[in-house]
C-alpha cells in the first residue's frame, strides 16, 4: 500500500478535518522527535506558519551510511531543489489542508518533493510563473517522471489561488530510524528503472471515489513494477543490485 501513501494520508487528514481539528501533524511512523518539548515548539510554530516542516534538522539512518540534513524549508526562499530534506513529517492548519490536497500521483515516492520545493516556489513566484514551470519540469525529469508534469501544473493552479505562510520549526531535531540502504531506494533513479512507457494521471490511473489510486485497466504492467520497487526497498542491501523493473 505504500504507493497509495498520499491518498491514505489524505483520508486521515479528511477525517481529522471532519472532527474539527485545527492543527494537523503528518509524520512517518519511524520518526523520533529527539528535542525535549518538541511539541511545545511545534504548537508555537502554528502561530507563525500555515504549512511547515516541524523540525530544523534530521538524522536519517541508512545501512550504507547515516545522513544528517536540515529541513528543506529552512533555506532562504525560494528553496533550492536538492537542498535539505523534504520528507519525514509536515504540519498544517485546517485552513491549509482544506484548501490544498496532497499531491497523489507520485507512485514510487517523491510526493514530499512536490509538497515542499514546489509549494514554496508556487507561493513565492506564482503558479503561472516561468520559474515555477521550470522547477516543476526539472523535478519531473530528475526525481519523478515527465508524464507527471501536466498533473503537477494543474494541481499548482489550485494551490496558487491561496497564499499561505510556510517554513519550519526551529530548534527541533528528528531521527528517522533504519531506512535500509539509500542504494535500494534509488531516490534519484527509481523511476528510471521502469520499463517502457510511464502511466499518465487521469488517463491510466486516477483518484477513485473511495479516495484511492485506481487503475483504468487491469491487469497492467505498471502495478507490478510499483510492487517490485517497494519490495526491492525491503529486500535489497547496500551491496545488492536492483532487479529489472524495480
Amino acid at each position: 500500500f505504500l504507493w497509495q501513501k498520499e491518498c491514505l494520508l489524505q483520508l486521515g487528514i479528511n477525517e481529522a478535518l471532519s472532527r474539527g481539528e485545527s492543527h494537523i501533524v503528518v509524520t512517518d511512523a519511524d520518526v523520533l522527535f529527539e528535542t525535549p518539548y518538541s511539541w511545545d515548539r511545534i504548537m508555537q510554530t502554528f502561530e507563525a506558519y500555515d504549512w511547515f516542516q516541524p523540525y530544523e534538522t534530521a538524522s536519517l539512518e541508512y545501512s550504507d551510511g547515516a545522513l544528517d540534513t536540515p529541513s528543506a524549508m529552512s533555506f532562504a526562499d525560494p528553496v533550492r531543489y536538492g537542498a535539505g530534506h523534504p520528507g519525514s513529517c509536515w504540519a498544517g492548519t485546517s485552513a491549509f489542508f482544506r484548501s490544498v490536497p496532497l499531491y497523489p500521483y507520485a507512485l514510487l515516492g517523491g510526493g514530499d518533493v512536490v509538497m515542499t520545493h514546489l509549494l514554496a516556489t508556487c507561493w513565492k513566484h506564482g503558479a503561472s510563473s516561468k520559474r515555477f514551470a521550470d522547477l516543476a519540469a526539472y523535478i519531473c525529469d530528475k526525481a519523478l517522471f515527465p508524464q507527471l508534469l501536466p498533473s503537477i501544473l494543474e494541481w499548482a493552479k489550485l494551490a496558487g489561488h491561496f497564499t499561505f505562510r510556510y517554513g519550519h520549526t526551529t530548534g527541533v531535531h528528528i531521527r528517522a530510524l533504519d531506512h535500509g540502504s539509500r542504494k535500494s531506494r534509488g531516490y534519484n533513479s527509481r523511476y528510471s528503472h521502469w520499463l517502457g512507457t510511464k502511466p499518465i494521471p487521469q488517463k491510466d490511473y486516477f483518484v477513485g471515489p473511495q479516495g484511492l489510486l485506481t487503475w483504468r485497466r487491469r491487469p497492467n504492467k505498471w502495478e507490478d513494477e510499483v510492487v517490485a520497487y517497494f519490495r526491492s526497498r525491503e529486500q535489497s542491501s547496500a551491496t545488492e543490485p536492483l532487479t529489472a523493473g524495480a
